[in-house]
C-alpha cells in the first residue's frame, strides 16, 4: 500500500520539482566542468585509482589525444558533480554485480543485460561502453579513504525517477541496478564491502583460461600506453639463478596481497596500490587464481546468488547465455530483445604469446584450476585439463545448464 502511494501519488505530484532539480544540476554540473581546477582536482583521483584512464590518451595523436582528454575531463568532472547534487535521489545501490574477471567477456555481458528495459547501469559517459558498466568505486575512484561510503556508491547509480519510470509507466518489471567492474573480483577486501552494502545481490563471474587472460591483460595495458618493463611474448629466462618473475610470486608481493586481504571495511586503500596491481606480474597471476579469489564470496554470499560463465561458452551461444542470465538475476525474460552487440577486434596487432611462456603458465595454473572445476563442478577445457564433467557437488541439480548448489553455472566466451 504504502508503495503504491508513492508510485501514484507522490512521485507524479513531485514530478516536476524533481525534474527541475535535474536540469538545474545538470546547468550548475557544466559551469563546473569549464572551470580548470574542478576537472583537475576529479581527474586525477580517477587517475590514481584507474592508471590505463591516465594513459590512454598518451598512445593517440599528441593534439588530438590532448583536446580528447581535456573533452574527457571536462565531462567527467560535469558527471561527478550532476550525480553529487542529486544525490537524495539516487536511492540505489547494485542489485547485480559482474565482479570479474579482467578480459573476461564483462563488458559484452554487461551491454547484453542492459539491453534489457528494467535493468541500469552506471549512470556514466558516452566515451566508452566501460564507463557505463563499471564504477571502479572499490579500488578507490572518488579517493581511497572513500571506498566504503554507501552514500557516495550511491552517486554512480540512476535517481528514483529511472526506477519510477521503469516499473510504473514502462511495466517492464522490477527494475535492477548493475556494476559490472571486473577488477572488484581481484581485490580480497572487496567482498566484505559489497556484503555490507548490497547483502542480497547477485554475483556473476566470467572465467576464461587465465593464461589467456593474463596475456590479454597485458596487450591492454601496452594498447593504452602502460610501460611493464616485462611481457609474455618474451621466452623463458633464467637470470642467475633469480625465478622468472611472471611465473611466481615473491614472498614480498604475497605478503602485500596478504595485507590486502586483511583490510577493514573502514582502512583506506593503499596509497600504492593502483601502480602495483595494474603493472606487476604477479598481480596477473594472483588476480588468475580464480577459485582462490572466488573464495571470499563463496565465504559471505548464499550459493545460489553466485554464477559462473566460461567466456568461450558464453560466446558460442550468447542469446540463449543472456537469457539465463537475466533469469538467474530476476529479470523478466519476456521483456527481453536480444541485439548483438559489436565488439572489439584485433587488440593484439600481431603479438603472440611465447610457447615457453604459455606451458610455463598453463603449469603454473594447473592445480588452481582443478581447485576451480571442483568448485563449479566441471572442468573446463583449459592447458590440460579435459572437458569431462566432474561429480556434482552434494545438492547439485542435474539441469542441462549444469547448475549447481555449490556454485550456479552455465553452459554458454573477450572483455
Amino acid at each position: 500500500m504504502a508503495n503504491a502511494l508513492v508510485d501514484y501519488v507522490l512521485m507524479p505530484i513531485s514530478l516536476p520539482v524533481i525534474l527541475l532539480w535535474l536540469a538545474v544540476a545538470r546547468v550548475i554540473s557544466f559551469v563546473m566542468g569549464m572551470l580548470v581546477l574542478p576537472p583537475y582536482l576529479m581527474a586525477r583521483r580517477l587517475y590514481w585509482a584507474v592508471p590505463v584512464a591516465r594513459t590512454a590518451w598518451q598512445v593517440k595523436p599528441k593534439w588530438s589525444g590532448m583536446f580528447q582528454r581535456l573533452g574527457f575531463e571536462k565531462a567527467y568532472c560535469m558527471n561527478i558533480t550532476r550525480r553529487f547534487l542529486t544525490l537524495p535521489l539516487r536511492r540505489s545501490v547494485p542489485d547485480v554485480y559482474i565482479l570479474g574477471f579482467p578480459k573476461c567477456g564483462t563488458t559484452a555481458l554487461a551491454q547484453y543485460l542492459m539491453q534489457h528495459p528494467a535493468i541500469s547501469g552506471i549512470d556514466g559517459l558516452p566515451y566508452d561502453p566501460a564507463l557505463s558498466k563499471e564504477s571502479h568505486f572499490f579500488n578507490g575512484v572518488l579517493g581511497p579513504r572513500t571506498a566504503n561510503s554507501r552514500l557516495l556508491y550511491r552517486s554512480f547509480f540512476p535517481t528514483l525517477v529511472t526506477r519510477w519510470w521503469c516499473e510504473v509507466v514502462k511495466r517492464c518489471g522490477t527494475w535492477l541496478c548493475l556494476d559490472a567492474c571486473p577488477l572488484s573480483a581481484c581485490l580480497p577486501y572487496v567482498a566484505e564491502r559489497i556484503k555490507g552494502m548490497s547483502p542480497d545481490a547477485k554475483l556473476i563471474f566470467m572465467v576464461r583460461n587465465p593464461a589467456d587472460s593474463c596475456f590479454s591483460g597485458e596487450i591492454m595495458m601496452r594498447n593504452t600506453g602502460i610501460d611493464l618493463g616485462w611481457s609474455y611474448s618474451d621466452d623463458v629466462f633464467d637470470a642467475g639463478g633469480a625465478a622468472d618473475p611472471r611465473f611466481s610470486i615473491s614472498a614480498e608481493d604475497q605478503s602485500y596481497f596478504e595485507m590486502l586481504e586483511k583490510l577493514n571495511p573502514d582502512e583506506p586503500l593503499p596509497l600504492d596500490m593502483p601502480g602495483k596491481i595494474y603493472t606487476s606480474p604477479a598481480s596477473y597471476l594472483y588476480f588468475s587464481d580464480f577459485a582462490a579469489r572466488l573464495a571470499p564470496y563463496l565465504e559471505r554470499f548464499p550459493r545460489d546468488n553466485i554464477m559462473v560463465l566460461e567466456m568461450k561458452e558464453f560466446y558460442r551461444d550468447t542469446e540463449r547465455s543472456v537469457r539465463k542470465v537475466l533469469e538467474f538475476v530476476g529479470a523478466d525474460v519476456d521483456k527481453y530483445s536480444f541485439t548483438e552487440v559489436a565488439m572489439w577486434s584485433g587488440e593484439r596487432r600481431g603479438r603472440r604469446m611465447h610457447p615457453n611462456v604459455r606451458e610455463k603458465l598453463d603449469a603454473y595454473f594447473e592445480q588452481k584450476n582443478e581447485r576451480l572445476f571442483e568448485i563449479v563442478g566441471r572442468r573446463y577445457p583449459w592447458g590440460a585439463a579435459a572437458s569431462s564433467e566432474l561429480p556434482s557437488a552434494p545438492g547439485a541439480s542435474s539441469s542441462d545448464c549444469g547448475e549447481s548448489a555449490v556454485v550456479v553455472e552455465m553452459d554458454g566466451g573477450g572483455r
